[in-house]
């Protein structure tokens, strides 16, 4: 394995040679993943070319919060934790990624930051796709292109569905209020 980036004590690795493209990969194995599945071979062979198979041991910073938006990844194996940095408090835990979840849509999305972080919690191997060039493979195959982000705009809706659910939870839990009685006091009708 190759160091291929370096950034304090967080080292991120990525197999030799730098920018190993995964293209024996398996049609079949990208199709267990949601973003793929039922997707055509074709589709897929045309995406394999922009990926890199990358590792980050544990506790490695993956992206920093307002860190530029390069990457958009596929978490293959382990768990991630993406992290919100409010300015007035320390890291909340918004999200756990598990296996064949995405994470780092900011790229997609052409934010030019990323807006929150993402940290490997064991050891995690990506799949890791440059937004740009995913931009260019929707100019270059508009079809594969649309097929592509009606997929990912169906898992970033649950995504958001899943974590407005957990941020109301973990409001409620600061707050001390119970979701059945709204935070009142009996009374107070």
């Amino acid at each position: 394995m190759r160091i291929i980036r370096h950034t304090g004590e967080f080292r991120h690795y990525c197999r030799y040679p730098p920018r190993n493209k995964i293209l024996s990969m398996q049609v079949k194995d990208l199709q267990s993943i949601p973003l793929f599945m039922d997707m055509a071979e074709e589709d897929i062979k045309l995406l394999l070319p922009l990926m890199d198979e990358v590792h980050y041991p544990f506790n490695s910073v993956i992206f920093a919060q307002d860190q530029y938006a390069n990457y958009f990844y596929i978490l293959r194996r382990g768990e991630v934790e993406i992290r919100y940095k409010p300015y007035d408090g320390p890291f909340l835990k918004v999200v756990t990624i598990a296996e064949g979840d995405i994470f780092g849509w900011s790229s997609v999305l052409r934010h030019e930051c990323y807006t929150s972080a993402a940290i490997s919690v064991m050891d995690c191997y990506t799949y890791r796709i440059a937004g740009a060039a995913l931009q260019k493979l929707c100019e270059k195959h508009p079809a594969t292109g649309l097929i592509l982000l009606e997929k990912l705009s169906q898992v970033i809706s649950s995504r958001l569905n899943a974590t407005q659910s957990e941020v109301i939870n973990m409001l409620q839990d600061v707050m001390g209020t119970d979701p059945v009685d709204n935070g009142r006091e009996k009374g107070d009708e």
